[in-house]
């Protein structure tokens, strides 16, 4: 009797990792995706933008290197305080909207450096 229930119940701890495993696992495919559509969409919206898009990929790259995590943490909080400005509009321009998506891509970004690549 004791071995059924701990069978049922190793069963149920093993179906509940592997469901949050994939949970996350679509999470952070989810996240890459969202970021490489953000960048293109840089590239699309500003004349500049291959050299815009580049500069954040650049400043990503130094921030996973260095591992510098308050510096990371401090423009994560800055850019999801602009994105709540933004979103609390009712009619966004078309500035409001290129803004936004450049606010979206870093904190992607910094979503996927934090909780994934470090």
């Amino acid at each position: 009797m004791k071995k059924t229930i701990f069978l049922i119940i190793s069963i149920i701890i093993v179906t509940l990792f592997i469901g949050s495993t994939y949970a996350a696992i679509n999470l952070e495919k989810k996240l890459y995706k969202d970021t490489i559509l953000s960048t293109n969409k840089i590239k699309q919206d500003y004349s500049n933008g291959e050299i815009m898009a580049k500069k954040i990929s650049d400043i990503f790259k130094k921030y996973r290197y260095t591992r510098n995590v308050v510096a990371v943490q401090n423009l994560q909080n800055i850019v999801r305080a602009k994105i709540i400005v933004l979103n609390k509009k009712s009619v966004l321009t078309r500035n409001d909207r290129r803004l936004l998506n450049l606010y979206n891509n870093i904190y992607y970004r910094t979503v996927l450096l934090l909780d994934y690549q470090w």
